[in-house]
């Protein structure tokens, strides 16, 4: 078996990833009992206890986790992570697609880091959502991360990180009210799936990654630059792209992207469900980008926790035992 230790570049953002740990981006839509529906069913308490398993599953494998939102039908994340011993980076959604309104995430937010001081690492403002991709402006994000960042000090006497989570085209785009926003954020967050451009290739899969973080460091702060979402998927109905979408050529990305020194979170830790209505320009396969599948079966994506003697110990978080 192959020993592989999970490597993360030691800059001011990204060091609130321990070294030898990783990252990966958790959402409770895959949960059964999750509503996906306007007129769908809301059991909170169903809820909560699933995100609890949910956390506990991914605790195994990685010591931080980002979410999109701080609350889920006002289920709170934070308090679960703490409980599953668990760091965030913790999102506020300005999309209409949530569930709770930005008021409440904002009021989850600034609860949880009261509350949990230490599980809070920092708190992302959108994701994914920012125009063309999305309906914020780049201007209405800069000006709740300027908000957020006033009422957070005010309610907590803390200076938490604050920072956004959009594609990479859109900070290497020529929008100035981009470039406004990556002055203001503390976390310029970066999504890439390199699988999509044509030159991706699985016998050098970081090589598109690498090229766009150089094009990132070359216009922003290189210590802002986190990668706050990358993945391939493990499969796809109809792929717009020409390398097959399978678990050996995601593995492959996953295994190097872990043994690499980027910082940075992989793309989900559960499948969506597949009567998911949620969509992403450009990615209809988002729904397979996880590491298990909706119902947390394996995907052979991650690898054993057995230790080298064969006997099942105590996982040290960060270091992989790969078959």
């Amino acid at each position: 078996m192959l020993r592989c230790v999970l490597k993360w570049a030691v800059l001011p953002v990204t060091s609130l990833l321990a070294a030898g740990q990783s990252g990966v981006f958790y959402s409770p839509r895959h949960i059964p009992s999750f509503p996906l529906e306007p007129a769908a069913t809301i059991d909170v308490g169903q809820i909560a206890q699933a995100i609890d398993a949910d956390l506990a599953s991914i605790k195994p494998y990685f010591g931080v986790v980002r979410t999109a939102q701080a609350t889920y039908f006002g289920v709170d994340i934070a308090p679960i992570a703490k409980k599953n011993d668990l760091r965030l980076y913790l999102g506020v959604n300005s999309g209409q697609d949530s569930p709770d309104s930005y008021e409440d995430q904002v009021a989850a937010a600034i609860a949880a880091v009261l509350a949990y001081p230490d599980t809070v690492q920092a708190i992302l403002v959108g994701s994914d959502n920012v125009r063309p991709y999305g309906e914020a402006t780049a201007a209405d994000i800069t000006a709740r991360v300027l908000d957020l960042k006033k009422r957070v000090e005010v309610a907590t006497g803390s200076i938490v990180p604050i920072g956004t989570s959009q594609r990479a085209d859109a900070w290497l785009s020529l929008d100035t009210d981009l470039s406004a926003l990556a002055s203001v954020v503390d976390i310029i967050g970066v999504e890439t799936y390199p699988y999509l451009d044509p030159d991706f290739s699985t016998l050098d899969p970081l090589a598109l990654l690498e090229s766009t973080w150089a094009s990132l460091a070359s216009r922003y702060p290189e210590d802002k630059l986190l990668i706050t979402a990358t993945g391939h998927p493990t499969g796809s109905e109809n792929p717009p792209v020409r390398v097959e979408l399978n678990p050996e050529n995601a593995q492959l990305y996953f295994v190097a992207f872990a043994q690499s020194t980027f910082a940075g979170f992989w793309a989900a830790f559960f499948d969506l469900r597949l009567d998911d209505p949620i969509t992403r320009i450009g990615m209809p396969q988002v729904k397979s980008f996880g590491l298990v599948t909706d119902a947390g079966d394996s995907k052979d994506m991650l690898p054993s926790l057995e230790f080298e003697s064969g006997a099942m110990a105590q996982f040290t978080p960060g270091t992989l035992i790969v078959n």
